[in-house]
């Protein structure tokens, strides 16, 4: 964003502020229902605690992204990886059978490894912020629950990629992988919101018939005519609110917490729905997809290139061999680590747009940018956030606009006040 840009909009954000902190003495209560629909909405300021959780997760995700990097090549160095690798040769059948027991062995071990930094940084911080309501427990079934789906995953894709293809292909697997990626993402998203999601919590109907009835003519006005929308029991877990959009064809779903429709009101809760309404009718999740697989060929390439180049001048330190060896997986999980982090920008870019189209969506479906805007605030208070936050965490980890330029667009943004219907064309509401 040039420099220009990015001052017109500070000013216009400074200015939207100001004008609702001279005027908040006016407005309602956060959870009131009675406000109008043009009420301009203060951008709130964030608590010391938010400040602290939000200044502290810069480190935790630093913390994170470490031992995403330190674990896989402790196994390496340290032979590790070289000894299971011997033992999966001699008691597994089969080149399938030695990659699944590797991986199965692998994935344990650093499990093991990364356990004491998941548990601190993972449930002991939240439960420390008011943040989880669940049981050191529970929390350890989930942890390996998610142990179990990611090993299945890893075990389906390595017997394939590493068990058949880097074999059988050796100068074109990542060409052939690519080309699996987009069949195998389309299935992903199908199957994880029927298969995995259950796993880990309980999905029903709404409660409130009400609500339901008001969420359906919404989607009706969208022009969805076949939405599924479930409560989640996410208070079991955590105090958070949060909503998402899920699946593809059959298995699309608009997901709510149930702590999201417990802390806010019905104008707020059908706002939330209006934006995931959006995620769906603008193509969001096929667009992900397809993104996904055509990348693919561009990623699997480097790491190609990157793993042969690695192995020619580090194999033998890092006990990997050949490519073919089962323990250039470990190195593999290195190098995606590492890709990973450098297109964060690019993909957090992506995701930003994505979801300040959904905001858009939202405000032209409902007309009400008022309950869209404090929504936002309410997300705030609740999940520990922070208005603005600062350049890295933007760049690097930010897949949503910060709330402060959300609650700032929702209060100016009112295309129908000149006539107009905005971007999407909605008529106004009956």
């Amino acid at each position: 964003m040039k420099g220009k840009e990015i001052a017109k909009r500070t000013t216009w954000i400074f200015i939207l502020t100001t004008m609702a902190w001279f005027t908040s003495s006016s407005t309602t209560p956060l959870h009131a229902s009675d406000y109008p629909p043009s009420e301009i909405v203060p951008i709130p300021e964030p608590s010391p605690e938010a400040i602290q959780f939000h200044r502290t997760g810069q480190w935790i995700w630093a913390g994170s992204v470490a031992l995403s990097l330190a674990i896989p090549m402790i196994i390496l160095r340290t032979s590790i990886g070289s000894s299971v690798q011997e033992f999966a040769g001699r008691h597994a059948y089969g080149r399938v059978g030695t990659v699944i027991c590797f991986v199965v062995l692998v994935s344990v071990i650093a499990f093991g490894m990364r356990l004491p930094w998941n548990f601190t940084a993972g449930h002991l911080r939240m439960k420390a912020y008011g943040l989880s309501e669940q049981g050191a427990g529970d929390w350890f079934v989930d942890a390996l629950k998610a142990l179990c789906v990611n090993v299945v995953i890893q075990c389906i894709l390595a017997s394939i990629v590493w068990g058949f293809l880097v074999v059988r292909f050796p100068k074109t697997w990542w060409l052939w992988t690519a080309a699996g990626t987009l069949p195998f993402l389309v299935a992903g998203v199908y199957l994880t919101p029927l298969v995995i999601d259950p796993l880990f919590n309980r999905f029903e109907a709404l409660k409130d018939e009400t609500l339901e009835s008001d969420i359906l003519k919404l989607a009706a006005r969208a022009n969805v005519a076949d939405a599924d929308v479930f409560e989640v029991d996410k208070s079991r877990q955590t105090k958070a609110v949060n909503a998402y959009v899920t699946g593809l064809l059959g298995s699309k779903r608009i997901v709510l917490w149930d702590t999201l429709i417990g802390k806010l009101p019905p104008r707020e809760v059908r706002a939330v729905v209006a934006h995931e309404l959006g995620h769906y009718v603008l193509g969001h999740v096929r667009w992900g997809v397809l993104i996904g697989g055509i990348s693919a060929f561009g990623g699997m390439f480097l790491l190609d290139r990157a793993l042969r180049w690695t192995i020619s001048h580090w194999g033998e330190s890092l006990h990997v061999k050949d490519l073919a060896d089962p323990t250039a997986l470990v190195l593999l999980m290195i190098l995606a680590t590492i890709g990973e982090i450098a297109m964060a920008p690019v993909s957090n870019a992506i995701s930003r747009t994505m979801e300040h189209q959904a905001d858009v969506f939202a405000i032209e479906l409902t007309r009400d940018p008022a309950s869209v805007a404090r929504a936002f605030a309410t997300l705030q208070h609740e999940n520990l956030s922070v208005p603005f936050p600062n350049w890295f965490y933007r760049t690097w980890r930010a897949t949503h606009p910060s709330i402060g330029e959300r609650i700032g667009f929702a209060n100016g943004y009112r295309p129908w006040a000149d006539g107009g219907k905005g971007r999407y064309g909605f008529d106004s509401v009956e």
